[in-house]
């Protein structure tokens, strides 16, 4: 994917779609399928990496 301000916007929202996605989840103690999630936005594998980090160290995964 070639870096531009509309890809990168894009990104970032979907991001952060997943992140609320898996916090709610986390709240109502529920399992989050990082993987599939990504995959229904249509998202790379380095930001699937970059997601499943973040998820890591807040330790939601």
């Amino acid at each position: 994917m070639e870096k531009n301000p509309s890809n990168v916007e894009e990104i970032k929202k979907k991001l952060e779609s997943i992140m609320n996605d898996a916090l709610e989840a986390a709240s109502r103690d529920k399992a989050f399928d990082l993987e599939k999630r990504s995959r229904e936005l249509g998202l790379s594998d380095a930001v699937l990496y970059s997601a499943r980090k973040v998820l890591d160290r807040l330790q939601l995964k």
